[in-house]
């Protein structure tokens, strides 16, 4: 266990800064420039555009190329590569269209960071693999029993439900999903339902890179203009304004938010479903349980995961800034 501990490195006193295993120069998914890191996937909250040279999977590279400032690397999952003494390799993680987990073998042991991941099957990502690993740094955005969502059919059946009911009674639905996965997500469900759909343009953009990546998506056009009552259009939240001046509309936000009785009240939509790109709380159990980690370090979600994953028997910790101690871990 000495070994273990010693292993794990910070770099700042703040999380949000990245994380990297002692001895590599690997950081995973830092929010500030570093000069070389690990992007898992396309999302804001997990990228930076300003690294030296990045590594990511082919597809995430394809989504970030052209906004991103430095050297992109992109591999092959299952591809083996050595850098300095670790060798690495990306594997699925089920999130969204080209996310990936790593693992860093490095003295003997095996790490792997999950970044986001989602263990049921997507419409429009590719399945997750998972990993036997020394310690696993795991997500846990959801890591709280009272996040169990439902099979992603019966999710589906409510957004075309929504969707179809607004049209039976003469109003535009429109649905509030984030650009990239979420929202390609409802694109797939509704376009294979026969479903017209208009796209915000940040949206329509991301939904044409999916189709030309090889993901089946059907009758989306640009929003604006758009059919009253007949077409579904889809908007990010905070482009919600662009809708505003339709009078005959009715709002759904899809997120896992959505089973928080306390986070509905917040949203100000008429309807919350439960489709979300995030493991739930039994998802996160079985994976760890499938890991087998020696180790678990829990970040990015509810701090007491790592309590409920000590009840099942693993040595579980929670990063946060406040657990951060140069005493204990050391500055790398």
């Amino acid at each position: 266990m000495c070994l273990i501990n010693k292993i794990i490195g910070f770099i700042d006193a703040d999380i949000s800064s990245g994380i990297r295993i002692a001895g590599t120069d690997i950081w995973l998914d830092p929010k500030r420039k570093k000069p070389l890191a690990f992007i898992s996937h396309a999302h804001s909250d997990h990228l930076s555009f300003f690294h030296s040279t990045a590594i990511t999977s082919l597809k995430t590279a394809t989504m970030i190329k052209p906004f991103f400032k430095g050297n992109l690397r992109a591999i092959n999952w299952g591809e083996k590569i050595r850098i300095r003494d670790a060798i690495i390799e990306l594997f699925p993680a089920g999130h969204i269209l080209g996310s990936s987990q790593i693992m860093i073998e490095i003295n003997g042991l095996r790490f792997v960071y999950t970044g986001d991941i989602k263990l049921s099957s997507s419409f429009t990502a590719e399945r997750i693999q998972i990993r036997q690993c020394d310690v696993l740094i795991i997500e846990c955005t959801y890591g709280n029993p009272r996040f169990i969502f439902p099979e992603r059919e019966e999710v589906a059946e409510q957004i075309i439900k929504f969707v179809k009911g607004c049209f039976a009674r003469r109003v535009t639905p429109v649905i509030v999903a984030y650009r990239i996965g979420k929202a390609q997500e409802v694109v797939k469900i509704l376009g294979d339902s026969g479903i017209r759909i208009r796209l915000e343009n940040s949206i329509y953009r991301i939904t044409k890179l999916y189709k030309e990546l090889g993901v089946k998506l059907l009758n989306f056009k640009p929003f604006p203009p758009f059919t009253p009552h007949r077409e579904a259009i889809i908007v990010p939240p905070h482009k919600l304004y662009l809708v505003r001046p339709i009078h005959r509309k009715k709002i759904a936000i899809c997120t896992g938010w959505s089973l928080d009785k306390d986070m509905i009240s917040r949203f100000y939509h008429d309807v919350a479903i439960p489709l979300s790109d995030h493991a739930d709380f039994s998802e996160l159990i079985r994976y760890v349980t499938l890991a087998k980690p020696k180790k678990v370090y829990t970040i990015h979600g509810d701090r007491e995961f790592a309590s409920y994953l000590r009840r099942e028997g693993f040595d579980a910790v929670h990063l946060d800034e406040s657990f951060i101690q140069p005493t204990l871990w050391g500055y790398v």
